[in-house]
């Protein structure tokens, strides 16, 4: 049984996330024998915000469901938490892991903008080639100039490989 002092103070932790909510298949559900409100019992918590996310409130303040699933099942918050498959919906504890915001950025898909829809890889107009390029350590390194879009995009793939590792990601899901 839960004591009083579990309900006070102003942050959350992994005990008082796993009394709350009842975890299924990536999804949080209110434990209303906790919250002793019968009809909450069972229903999904918190609601989709605009960039995608589910937002769940607790003690007044707003977190995302993924950060709370994480907290649930490893009793922490990282700094960032990577979506391994970039679904941000998906929020099944083995599609979660922590992560630096450099190592989210790489596991990132290509930009909506992109006219090459090919990750890394752009077309320069002065030298009439395609440029192949990835971000190691924060900075933008220039691979080479390419006739082929597709030598571009293989070039890209295996810097992408050797330099960001399991966040590697190649675009296109």
């Amino acid at each position: 049984m839960l004591t009083k002092a579990f309900f006070i103070g102003g942050y959350v932790n992994q005990e008082l996330v796993k009394g709350l909510f009842v975890y299924n298949n990536g999804a949080l559900y209110w434990n209303a024998i906790i919250l002793q409100k019968p009809q909450l019992y069972g229903v999904r918590a918190g609601t989709k915000n605009a960039r995608g996310y589910r937002k769940i409130t607790v003690r007044s303040k707003s977190y995302m469901e993924h950060r709370l699933i994480f907290l649930m099942f490893h009793g922490f918050f990282p700094d960032v938490i990577d979506h391994i498959n970039g679904i941000k919906d998906d929020n099944r504890i083995e599609n979660l892991r922590a992560a630096t915001v450099q190592q989210n950025q790489y596991n990132a898909n290509f930009k909506s903008t992109s006219k090459s829809k090919i990750k890394g890889v752009y077309w320069e107009k002065s030298t009439q080639k395609w440029v192949a390029r990835i971000r190691i350590h924060g900075k933008v390194k220039t691979l080479g100039r390419f006739r082929d879009v597709n030598l571009a995009d293989q070039c890209c793939r295996l810097a992408r490989e050797q330099h960001h590792g399991e966040f590697a990601c190649h675009g296109g899901r």
